[in-house]
């Protein structure tokens, strides 16, 4: 580009590569603000270039949740290459994130049709099936997925949450997860999955394995990131360590006021801070926080992560001990495409406060 500054296809590269270095490597504003940048520059210099669209839509899905917009701009570039599977691809993420899943489906398996070779599209297929609760198509694609791309992490997380959420097996999921490990080449892939196997040891009431897990793998308490805090403080919770856990929420509450405060519009926050006001038994400013959480991303807009924040919430009235809600939240989370689901009720102990209520009991009982 310093060779040819009006290079509007090089402009349009750059800013993909920037929007994805937003994506995947820690949201990055200044990422995305070159992401825009480039892409309007190759908007300026060629209106009508497919690739300069592509670009601003992956700005406007990933840097701005502006869905319809991003979606005006996919069918801009589509329309001058109606057979880009990544175009055709990226159409049926966004209405995924909308909660469109039969058109989202549609989409994604039209990009799959076009390039059967493709490793994504087969995962991102797989992980489209998981998230509608069909298991067995879920697994099939995950497979093939495996078979094209061995040393790829992501289908064998979302095999590995097929055994938990289908059957509730912890064994089958561990299983996948540490082959996982095995064979993925590069070992800066393995965050997530590493994370999910913490998760099985959650499931499997392995607490003081997970405190050491979360210890070490940060060199100590005092070095967790904030997230790696509040979950310290829920297992402390769940092994009655009661001092341990006060300590870790008042801590992760202190940071996440401060966090609020310089970003008030980020829901997950507000969702976070809501946990650990209930960990500190702080009802009302849990309650408030959790409630907050959901207006800034409510499951009622184009945006289907709200449903992230009404499980959050589901469990700040859990904690507080309003149950009657937490099953009427639950019970709306399973209506809907998501990753909840009846076995995976029964092993996370967020939910074991709900074990003797009678109406959640009855839920659990419902798929047998």
């Amino acid at each position: 580009m310093n060779l040819d500054e009006k290079f509007a296809l090089a402009w349009a590269k750059l800013s993909q590569a920037y929007a994805a270095m937003y994506w995947f490597h820690g949201f990055n504003n200044e990422h995305l603000a070159v992401a825009e940048a480039s892409a309007r520059k190759a908007l300026d210099l060629e209106p009508d270039l497919p690739e300069a669209h592509w670009a601003l839509g992956y700005c406007l899905y990933w840097g701005h949740y502006s869905y319809n917009l991003a979606l005006k701009e996919f069918e801009i570039a589509l329309s001058s290459q109606p057979s880009n599977t990544q175009i055709i691809a990226a159409i049926g993420y966004v209405q995924r994130q909308q909660g469109n899943f039969p058109q989202a489906l549609k989409n994604i398996r039209r990009a799959y049709d076009l390039d059967p070779l493709s490793h994504e599209f087969a995962t991102e297929l797989g992980l489209t099936y998981l998230l509608m609760r069909e298991y067995q198509n879920a697994n099939d694609y995950c497979d093939r997925a495996i078979d094209l791309a061995p040393d790829q992490p992501k289908a064998y997380e979302w095999k590995a949450c097929i055994c938990l959420r289908w059957q509730g097996d912890m064994r089958g999921a561990r299983k996948i997860l540490e082959e996982a490990l095995q064979k993925i080449k590069l070992k800066d892939n393995t965050g997530d999955i590493a994370y999910r196997l913490v998760n099985i040891d959650i499931y499997e009431k392995k607490y003081q394995d997970v405190l050491d897990r979360l210890a070490s793998e940060s060199n100590g308490v005092e070095n967790m990131s904030l997230l790696d805090v509040l979950r310290y403080a829920l297992v402390c919770r769940y092994m009655g360590k009661t001092e341990v856990a006060e300590k870790c929420f008042t801590r992760a509450r202190s940071a996440l006021k401060a966090q609020v405060i310089e970003k008030p519009e980020e829901a997950y926050l507000h969702s976070f801070l809501g946990i650990a006001c209930a960990g500190l038994g702080l009802t009302e400013e849990a309650l408030k926080e959790g409630q907050r959480g959901i207006d800034l991303l409510p499951m009622a807009t184009e945006r289907r992560r709200g449903i992230y924040r009404l499980e959050d919430f589901a469990r700040i009235n859990v904690m507080v001990g309003r149950y009657d809600e937490a099953v009427d939240q639950i019970k709306r989370l399973l209506a809907v495409p998501g990753r909840l689901s009846i076995p995976l009720l029964r092993l996370d102990p967020a939910w074991d406060d709900l074990r003797n209520n009678h109406r959640f009991k009855k839920l659990l009982e419902s798929d047998k």
